[in-house]
């Protein structure tokens, strides 16, 4: 039997990699093996892509500033990029997550496939498609709060983007049971879903 693989998902600025890290350190004061990995986009990548990926943004970038439209050929390239990323995703779950679920290790994933699903430029029946392929966590948290909120975390990210990596992970919450828990700056929720996962490990003799 795999160990449990505990998925942290959420928008940008939702407190992901602080939850993550909470849990990991917890986990291990209560004597079980832990491991954290972030499976997630800028970084962490097994294949090749990431001079690519910062290249495109960088003319992207330059492009936006002097007002130019979205031109059909970077459409082309968004839909090539998008199963490459869900290649790196996969390799990563294959040669990062699986085997340390197979040597009894508890993972905590900082982000998973959901990322996919935040790709911009890239029709959903194709994202879904890709998330589709990956294997379903043993439990996913989703954090989230108000986009007012989320920004004053994140100021990088604008309200418009985080209102729709919010509308994305509602939807996303149709194909994936996820539980939702709404991070606040009191210690209460990271207790609260710490006492979620020891009560888990407890019943299945983790």
């Amino acid at each position: 039997q795999l160990s449990p693989l505990i998925a942290i998902v959420g928008p940008d600025g939702a407190g992901k990699s602080t939850l993550a890290s909470f849990l990991e350190e917890n986990l291990l004061q209560s004597g079980r093996k832990v491991s954290r990995v972030y499976v997630g986009r800028g970084r962490g990548q097994l294949l090749p892509i990431t001079s690519l990926g910062k290249m495109y943004k960088r003319a992207e970038k330059r492009d936006l500033q002097r007002g130019e439209h979205f031109k059909p050929f970077k459409r082309i390239f968004y839909l090539m990029a998008a199963p490459v990323f869900a290649l790196d995703l996969m390799s990563r779950y294959w040669f990062r997550i699986f085997p340390r679920r197979l040597c009894k290790s508890i993972v905590i994933t900082d982000r998973y496939c959901s990322d996919i699903l935040l790709m911009k430029h890239v029709p959903f029946f194709l994202k879904l498609f890709l998330f589709r392929l990956f294997p379903r966590p043993t439990t996913t948290f989703y954090l989230h709060n108000t986009p007012e909120i989320l920004h004053q975390r994140r100021p990088q990210e604008s309200i418009p983007e985080l209102e729709r990596q919010l509308e994305i992970f509602s939807e996303t919450r149709k194909h994936l049971k996820m539980i939702s828990v709404k991070t606040k700056k009191s210690d209460i929720v990271t207790w609260k879903v710490l006492d979620e996962i020891l009560c888990y490990c407890y019943r299945e003799w983790y």
